[in-house]
């Protein structure tokens, strides 16, 4: 399987959506589940990391000897993805908590202007002098 990652890390994007649709369900086999969760965790934006968390969890749980030797990978993937999912969420809380402060700024320097254009009608006119 770390091979396997290995030639998937240097495949260029196009190669390996072809390989997910080409791979396709992958049914109860543990093998082809870890190469789909592998598959997907090197596809380009969006991930589905929801799938991907299934599959290794799939094989995580799976009780076959077969998986036996994929699990301590399995598991060392899905912590990542895990808190690779944590990082995305808190990162879109901040965008949005960002967005929300610029638009406050923006309110903000809006209602500002407009008493300092409430403050220039009121104040007096500087009285002119007649020139001579």
């Amino acid at each position: 399987s770390l091979a396997y990652a290995e030639r998937l890390r240097q495949m260029p994007p196009a190669d390996i959506t072809a390989a997910i649709a080409a791979l396709g369900d992958p049914g109860s086999s543990v093998q082809r589940q870890m190469q789909l969760a592998l598959l997907l965790m090197h596809a380009p934006p969006p991930n589905d990391t929801s799938r991907t968390l299934g599959l290794l969890q799939r094989v995580i749980s799976h009780p076959s000897d077969e998986a036996t030797a994929l699990k301590p990978l399995a598991r060392l993937l899905a912590t990542r993805l895990a808190t690779q999912r944590k990082l995305e969420e808190s990162n879109e809380r901040l965008n949005l908590q960002w967005r929300e402060a610029q638009r406050r700024i923006e309110l903000l320097n809006d209602q500002l202007d407009a008493m300092r254009a409430i403050e220039r009608s009121l104040s007096p006119k500087p009285a002119t002098t007649p020139a001579r």
